[in-house]
């Protein structure tokens, strides 16, 4: 019996392996997320006041608020 040419040889090989990486490259369906529960409520009554002030050369403070 006569075995099969290099090339035949190769070629197969390459076909069988790019085939078996198509199939474990699949990736898994995305699972659901759970569903968000109700935010907690505020743990105390507070208001925050963001600003900041910058020093001017005439001595007066320019306030920003964001």
């Amino acid at each position: 019996m006569k075995t099969p040419p290099l090339g035949c040889a190769v070629s197969l090989a390459l076909v069988i392996t790019s085939a078996v990486l198509v199939l474990f490259a699949q990736t898994p369906p995305p699972t659901a997320s759970p569903s968000p529960r109700e935010p907690p409520p505020p743990t105390a009554d507070y208001d925050l006041h963001w600003g900041v002030k910058f020093p001017m050369r005439d001595k007066v403070e320019l306030i920003t608020v964001r």
